[in-house]
């Protein structure tokens, strides 16, 4: 549980300023400009996935909204037979519901002027089943001595997956293979209307062999505070992070259509999850500050690739999110943060603080030669506005668009997903523990046109109090 503390404060600002509005824009990417769009349902061998995109209001919402940027998760557990060897058939299925998504995107591209922009996202989260998350199979790592009750399961796990523990690392890559194949094939025969970009891993980790989070919230504050204060984010991203991009990048010169997808596609970096931190806490005796800030700037080398005559083109997508604030993690919380956190905005959480983190990260992924994408992007909490009433969620949604205006080429919500009903009916923007928000403007409290400027057609609900 102590992670998600730490993981509350992911955005909670770095003390810089700077005229973001100064993008260094590469020419293929200003082509695709404006972008605006939406996570999707994850890609899934199923029925589900069909009904979705097959849907008539899945098409006509995706026209009205003037989406042209999509972020398609992808699980490996979901192409795995019980015994975790990759299911071909489930393979073909996740292909052929993949074309169908061409197909909708391709009858959607007719009203746009510019390319519709499709990540697929190697979607994992939370070192899945091991730690209690989704997308990686069990027994895909070493998992003795591991379990999801501590707050330290992701770190043990994602040490594991660095030191490729029972070739986890080529597993994940087996697992992408007949997708990247198929996407070269897509590109190829699309490329007029259609740019693909590869995301090889989503919210990558710190990996360590030992504990992070102690036995009470102070102890585990000032253990953070010397464990980010040293070299260790440093070589977390130079030994783990940036070994793993590269060794990815050679296990895709083997595949067949490798040479369209490296002149072609667009590459997704995602920095460390809990990387650019900046965490002050003063109250009372409580007096402790958190930073990481890692330097990526040894990523420029993953735009030359041996044996690939052109640069490959990349983009880094960090994720930029408010949450992890549910009724479980807020009973491992002091009162006074309870009752802080429950706002927006607060003493940690503000305007100032979202535009100079945002500001932070884009310059420090410059360094790394990146235009920047926020690939994720939502709260998934009711939050309060300083005087008690509804609606604090509103104005941090208002000041996060706000931040990126100055500081991203683009930002995706998460997440565009159907409504749970068997029907089919009805399209939501899933936006958590509030309720669902449906893609048609209902009035005053409609999130649809906050977060997009625009409005769609499924009926629905408006936003729940």
């Amino acid at each position: 549980m102590f992670f998600l503390i730490f993981c509350l404060f992911l955005f909670a600002g770095c003390q810089e300023n700077e005229n973001a509005s100064q993008h260094n824009t590469p020419s293929w990417l200003r082509s695709m400009l404006p972008l605006s769009g939406t996570n999707l349902l994850k890609l899934e061998p199923s029925d589900r996935f069909e009904n979705f995109v097959s849907n008539t209001q899945f098409e006509n919402n995706l026209t009205k909204m003037k989406w042209n940027l999509y972020r398609l998760p992808l699980e490996w557990e979901d192409y795995t037979t019980e015994t975790g060897t990759l299911d071909s058939n489930h393979i073909t299925k996740g292909i052929q519901n993949f074309d169908l998504l061409i197909e909708k995107l391709r009858a959607v591209h007719n009203g746009l002027s510019q390319p519709i922009f499709l990540i697929v996202d190697f979607h994992q989260y939370k070192f899945g089943n091991v730690c209690g998350g989704v997308g990686i199979p069990k027994n895909a790592i070493d998992e003795s001595g591991i379990d999801k009750e501590d707050p330290n399961c992701i770190f043990l796990a994602f040490n594991r997956f660095w030191k490729n523990s029972h070739n986890v690392q080529d597993k994940w890559f087996e697992f992408s293979k007949p997708f990247l194949e198929h996407i070269a094939l897509t590109l190829e025969e699309n490329k007029d209307w259609l740019v693909i970009g590869i995301e090889p891993i989503n919210e990558p980790q710190f990996g360590t062999d030992s504990k992070i989070f102690l036995d009470s919230i102070i102890r585990t504050y000032f253990h953070m505070r010397r464990f980010t204060k040293d070299r260790r984010i440093q070589k977390q991203i130079t030994e783990n992070l940036l070994p793993f991009y590269k060794r990815y990048l050679n296990h895709m010169k083997e595949i067949e259509g490798a040479e369209i997808l490296f002149k072609n596609a667009v590459f997704i970096m995602e920095p460390f999850l809990l990387d650019y931190v900046h965490l002050p806490i003063k109250y009372g005796p409580f007096n402790v500050e958190i930073t990481t800030d890692g330097n990526y700037s040894s990523f420029r080398s993953l735009q030359n690739l041996e044996g690939v005559s052109e640069p490959l083109k990349w983009i880094a997508a960090p994720h930029h999110y408010l949450g992890a604030q549910d009724d479980g993690f807020i009973s491992f919380l002091p009162d006074f943060l309870k009752t802080e956190l429950d706002h927006y905005p607060n003493s940690i959480f503000n305007k100032t603080s979202i535009t100079t983190r945002v500001a932070h990260v884009k310059r420090r992924m410059a360094e790394a030669g990146m235009p920047v994408i926020f690939g994720e992007w939502g709260t998934q909490t009711g939050l309060k506005n300083p005087d008690g009433s509804w609606g604090g969620h509103k104005q941090w949604i208002a000041d996060s668009i706000e931040a990126f205006k100055r500081s991203a080429h683009a930002w995706i919500w998460w997440q565009y997903y159907p409504d749970p009903s068997p029907n089919q009916d009805s399209f939501y923007l899933l936006v958590g523990r509030w309720g669902n928000q449906d893609l048609k403007c209902a009035g005053d409290e409609d999130l649809v046109p906050l977060v997009f400027g625009g409005c769609g057609e499924s009926a629905g609900i408006k936003d729940r109090k």
